[in-house]
């Protein structure tokens, strides 16, 4: 938020925020003007306190916003540039624009390739690399304000466990069960040192885009 210039009594919404967990924390930590969008809840939500979680898809959203977020709901959708250019039309001018998604160009996809456990078919159905979102943002008018790599072990451990045939939900995953995971505590130390190095190089399977929109209308 800081990094965007946001404050609490700017307009946020959270595009594909499931029951809006992100949004009450954000609401105990004072911010007033908040809304989220998912067009696969049952209904929409009222969590109190005027933050409402609207059973919409983002063509359905009419206000403008300071700020609009996705995290992790960009791979999911298959029109990349109508998505952008949805995105243009319900962020105000000026304002900002975060987007969390997994990235191909990463040490985690070489390593791995296709045991890389954010590869995650067919569920994502877009990967980007580094350039592709911001060539694809700048595009829509979205200039690029930083990135921050924010990967965990899971890159390690779970690319880790498919090439070992452990899918995510076996009862030997680590998911399931840590007690009874295929991996030792060192093994896991070293994943999450590993994890910490990637994103110091800017090499994690995962980042957070900050970006500020043109002032045109």
């Amino acid at each position: 938020m800081r990094r965007l210039g946001i404050g609490r009594g700017d307009a946020v919404l959270d595009v594909g925020c499931g029951a809006g967990e992100l949004l009450r924390e954000l609401q105990r930590d004072g911010f007033r003007r908040l809304a989220g969008i998912d067009p696969y809840l049952p209904a929409d939500l009222d969590l109190g306190q005027g933050l409402v979680v609207r059973r919409e898809h983002l063509a359905d959203v009419t206000e403008r916003h300071d700020l609009v977020m996705l995290h992790h709901v960009l791979e999911h959708l298959p029109d990349q540039r109508g998505v952008f250019m949805q995105l243009r039309r319900v962020v105000k001018p000026g304002g900002g624009l975060l987007v969390r998604v997994p990235l191909a160009d990463s040490l985690a996809w070489r390593r791995y390739g296709a045991d890389w456990v954010q590869l995650d078919a067919p569920r994502h159905l877009v990967l980007h690399t580094r350039r592709s979102l911001e060539r694809l943002a700048a595009a829509a008018g979205f200039a690029l304000l930083g990135r921050e790599d924010d990967g965990t072990a899971f890159q390690f451990w779970g690319s880790e466990q498919y090439r070992r045939g452990i899918p995510l939900r076996d009862p030997r995953s680590h998911a399931a069960d840590p007690r009874r995971s295929a991996f030792t505590r060192a093994e896991l130390d070293g994943f999450a040192r590993e994890a910490a190095q990637a994103n110091r190089d800017g090499e994690s399977d995962q980042a957070a885009f900050f970006f500020r929109r043109d002032r045109n209308p």
